[in-house]
């Protein structure tokens, strides 16, 4: 039977965890928390734990029998790892007080179902809740202005999510691997999509990019085989590695007349595509760009492409006229 000694990994330094104010196994609340430190816990006992203030980064980490927390309203930040791996964790309320939740704080939670994130929190860590593999429903209420890197990578349950209006930038890999994501609203507030922000992507199918991004990193949609409509913005100067690769289900394409660079197997694998306009603002078409796009009969580039690297278009074996 496992303890609950994950809580009090110093005991001459016992004030630092005096943020857990109760433990409560099987309904059971145990008073001497310092004791409590050699209990045994019965293999599938409810194990419920309430914290005060800040608690000790990973105090509960990984304590897989954790079912259940509740915050109280004084607490501003969850720090690093707090809830990491705490996989049969199913119920917790973030309270108003929150104001930044820390890197890889609920990260492998893979009971989580659903989730309020309030509109107090400020700043939310890098993986924050990567892999929480059975998140469905997520109400991102926060006035952030960053979606940081990786962290709703790999929520395969989630099917729709609306970015605040307040986020700059989507980092990279945020949504990666969110292979059940249908439907995303990204708002006009942001200017940048960082590398793979969406890669795997797989049910998406469609999607409209507000002409306030500016930036989309490479493979940032890399893998949303089922993406069959998609609208880019007219402030786009490059189109990066992998892009839209391996975009299977996308038929027609018209790249925006502010492109100059399409990059390295910017559209490799997209084996629907039977339509593309190349507008006369690019200048070079890179190494690969248009791979495997064995769908695409025929193509007119214009005289302001100066450079075609190698295997812009190889493996398009039906093209006929170019």
């Amino acid at each position: 039977m496992p303890s609950l000694q994950a809580f009090h990994r110093w005991e001459d330094e016992i004030t630092k965890i005096l943020g857990i104010v109760e433990i409560i196994v099987d309904g059971k609340k145990l008073d001497d928390l310092k004791a409590s430190a050699s209990v045994a816990i019965p293999d599938g006992a409810k194990v419920q734990v309430v914290f005060y203030v800040k608690p000790a980064i990973e105090c509960v980490s990984r304590c897989y029998q954790l079912l259940r927390i509740e915050l109280s309203d004084v607490l501003t930040e969850i720090p690093i790892r707090a809830f990491d791996g705490c996989c049969e964790l199913r119920d917790v309320a973030i309270p108003r007080s929150v104001k930044k939740i820390r890197d890889e704080a609920f990260a492998g939670c893979n009971s989580l179902t659903t989730l309020t994130i309030p509109s107090s929190v400020k700043e939310i860590g890098a993986r924050v809740f990567k892999a929480c593999s059975s998140l469905t429903a997520l109400n991102l209420k926060a006035s952030l202005t960053e979606i940081p890197a990786y962290a709703f990578a790999r929520c395969i349950c989630l099917t729709n999510f609306t970015i605040p209006e307040s986020v700059q930038r989507i980092g990279e890999g945020a949504f990666s691997g969110c292979s059940s994501l249908k439907s995303l609203t990204i708002p006009e507030s942001v200017v940048e999509i960082g590398n793979r922000a969406f890669d795997d992507c797989s049910s998406l199918t469609r999607l409209a990019i507000p002409d306030s991004v500016k930036y989309i990193g490479g493979g940032a949609f890399a893998g949303c085989s089922s993406l069959d409509r998609l609208t880019m913005p007219m402030s786009l100067t490059q189109l990066g590695y992998d892009a839209f690769a391996g975009c299977r289900s996308l038929t027609n394409l018209s790249i925006p007349g502010s492109v100059t660079y399409i990059g390295c197997t910017a559209f490799a694998g997209c084996i629907a595509l039977t339509s593309l306009t190349i507008p006369d603002s690019v200048r070079e078409i890179g190494p690969f760009a248009f791979r495997d796009c064995r769908s695409l009969t025929k193509l007119t580039i214009p005289a302001s492409v100066k450079t075609i690297r190698h295997g812009a278009f190889d493996g398009c074996s039906a093209l006929t006229h170019l």
